[in-house]
C-alpha cells in the first residue's frame, strides 16, 4: 500500500511540473507530447565559433555553450550555408531549443554578420 501511495504521489509531482492533472482513478491520462521533445518550447538565439561538425551525427562542436548544436532535416539553413560547409573559427547564429543535456536543438542556422 505504501508504495502505491508513494507512486500516485509521484504521478500527482511529474503531472504538476509538467502542467498536467492527474486523471481520476479508472481515467487513463493523456500525455503531453513535449515528455518526449525538448525541455523548452521558447527558442533561443546564440552566436557561436564552430569547432568542428559530424556530419554522420548531424552535431555542431561549438566553443561556446552550449559545446554542441544538433541538426535535423527539419533545421533551416541560410541560402549560403550546408552543414557539410561549416570550418573551423566560422561564426553562426543559431535559434533552437535547449534540450535536458545542454544542448541545442536548432531549427535555424544563419552565417553571422
Amino acid at each position: 500500500m505504501r508504495i502505491c501511495n508513494f507512486a500516485l504521489l509521484l504521478v500527482t509531482f511529474l503531472a504538476a511540473l509538467c502542467g498536467s492533472s492527474v486523471a481520476a482513478p479508472g481515467n487513463v491520462p493523456r500525455y503531453r507530447q513535449y515528455i518526449t521533445t525538448p525541455d523548452s518550447t521558447a527558442n533561443q538565439e546564440l552566436t557561436v565559433t564552430v569547432v568542428s561538425v559530424d556530419a554522420g551525427r548531424r552535431t555542431i562542436l561549438v566553443e561556446e555553450s552550449p559545446g554542441a548544436v544538433i541538426v535535423t532535416s527539419d533545421t533551416v539553413f541560410d541560402n549560403n550555408l550546408r552543414l557539410d560547409e561549416l570550418k573551423a573559427g566560422l561564426k553562426v547564429r543559431v535559434i533552437g531549443i535547449a534540450l535536458s543535456d545542454g544542448r541545442v536543438q536548432a531549427s535555424e542556422v544563419h552565417a553571422a554578420r
